[in-house]
This record gives C-alpha cells, structure tokens and sequence, in this order.
C-alpha cells in the first residue's frame, strides 16, 4: 500500500503542476496601444482624435484581444479586413478581435458615426506599447 502511494501522490503533483501551466495562457494581461493614423502617425489629427477615445488598456487573453472606447459612436471596426465583435457596455463600446501578438501593429478601419454630425471610417493601426 506504501509503495502504490508513493508512485500516486508525485503522479498527482505533476498532473496538477502541468494543469496550471495549461491554465496561464487563460488568464487575461492588459497591454497599452494607441491609434496612428495609416502612414504611421501619432501627430496627425485623426490619429490623436482617435486615440483620445481609448478607455483603457486592451484585455489580451490568448490569440484575442478586447479595446474599450469612450462612448457608442462606433459602429464597426475591421480588423485585417475582418469585422471585430461589437458590444456596448456602459455607454462604451468594445471590439473582441484575434491578435497574433501584441508587438506588430495592426491595421484597423474604425468607423465612427453621430448622427446628423458626423459619419466617416478611418483607417488606422494600433499600435501596442
């Protein structure tokens, strides 16, 4: 009986050890971004506009990634030509997107729409920081 629990309770430890490894991709960083205009701006108008709409860092959880802007003048946001998943939370809205990683930037069309104001797409990058 010693014996078989001496082989069960490291095999117990490992299985739980490699578990949590399995488990740390899960878990949910926060990285800074901001927008640059198309060039590769952060100066240009559109590009501090842009980014004076950021509420927040983006939540990366694996290969996904979550931005949250400022108010719901958003209706859409393509991603590498792919419409990001929209929600609108608290008056804020946020984009759910895949992410290869969180160095390169990516490029985005962003458009923005208040009614009898103002209705135009802008294409930007995010830049993460």
């Amino acid at each position: 009986m010693v014996k078989s629990m001496k082989k069960l309770v490291p095999m117990m430890l490992l299985t739980l050890v490699f578990a949590l490894v399995m488990a740390i991709p899960a878990f949910a960083a926060t990285q800074s971004y901001r927008f640059l205009d198309s060039a590769g701006s952060a100066t240009s108008f559109t590009a501090v506009h842009s980014s004076a709409f950021i509420n927040g860092p983006a939540d990366v959880t694996g290969s996904t990634a979550t931005i949250t802007l400022t108010g719901d003048y958003f209706p859409s946001l393509k991603v590498n030509g792919v419409y990001a998943t929209r929600a609108v939370v608290g008056g804020n809205t946020t984009f759910t997107f895949p992410v290869a990683d969180v160095v390169t930037n990516i490029p985005v069309e962003l458009r923005v729409y208040i009614e009898d104001v103002h209705d135009a797409t802008f294409n930007l990058q995010i830049d993460w920081l």
